[in-house]
């Protein structure tokens, strides 16, 4: 192989790998739709969307018709607010809450996804095999590399967006049992979420394989995938789930609030 050529490869994905954390102030594709003047979403859009997050929901024995998944109650908030506090979210704040929305509608992990599909695109088979054993290379990023080679031309232009905007649904969800956003604060952020995702999948069992795909770049194939495989699975299958349930196709145009009437002026008398 040539040692300049595959030096030149591996630049790439070091490259690849850090550019993920450049901002950008532009929205990424798909995009959400915004509109002020959408009314609360009905119960059954609500429904609709929460199941987007299903995967997660099942697996950890959660209420599937519950924003957040569990009752709002001093105990819940405290754990709620824990969790935020954790590993990959370690949020806070409201503000935080919402940055963190704004940079998944921004590009999230799709954009990181996208940038490796183009450059695995132009790699060798042996390129791709020096991954491996290159010691600048980490596992991680050698085993991410390998995934979007594997999927890369399956998702094409739906890229990571499922699990992307799931995980928004997930987050708003819970920031509204930790007492960081209201009800109503929540569903603002997560109806457009959900819309971008039906505009984007074809059924439940697409999304959540997407979604799958993208905790796996994430995270790794670790022990814990496995326990996710199996909630998608009961999902699909089971007669209670909301993906049964539910259809797909179900109307998410947003009601629009009512308008504010304009008061009446007094007509005035001629005398």
């Amino acid at each position: 192989m040539n040692a300049i050529r595959c030096t030149s490869w591996v630049a790439v994905i070091l490259f690849a790998a850090m550019a993920f954390a450049a901002e950008t102030n532009e929205a990424y594709l798909p995009k959400f739709v915004r509109d002020a003047n959408d009314a609360a979403p009905t119960e059954q859009q609500k429904r609709w969307a929460l199941a987007t997050f299903g995967v997660i929901t099942e697996a950890y024995h959660r209420r599937h018709d519950l924003l957040g998944g569990v009752e709002p109650s001093p105990a819940n908030r405290k754990a709620a607010h824990d969790e935020l506090l954790r590993g990959a979210w370690q949020l806070e704040t409201k503000q935080q809450v919402l940055d963190w929305v704004k940079r998944s509608e921004q590009g999230g992990h799709r954009q990181w996804f996208d940038k490796l599909a183009e450059d695995v695109a132009k790699a060798s088979p042996e390129e791709l095999a020096e991954l491996r054993t290159d010691a600048r290379i980490d596992a991680k990023t050698a085993a991410r590399v390998e995934l979007v080679a594997k999927y890369r031309k399956k998702l094409r232009n739906k890229s990571l967006a499922g699990w992307d905007f799931a995980r928004d649904v997930g987050l708003c969800g819970r920031a509204y049992v930790a007492g960081y956003l209201t009800e109503a604060e929540a569903w603002q952020q997560i109806m457009p979420a959900a819309r971008a995702m039906q505009a984007t999948f074809d059924s439940w069992a697409d999304l959540g394989e997407n979604y799958l795909i993208g905790r796996e770049f994430w995270f790794g194939d670790d022990h814990d995938q496995q326990l996710m495989k199996a909630a998608y699975r009961r999902l699909r299958s089971d007669a209670s789930s909301p993906w049964v349930k539910i259809p797909w196709r179900l109307d998410l145009t947003p009601p629009k609030a009512k308008p504010t009437p304009t008061p009446k002026k007094p007509i005035k008398g001629n005398g």
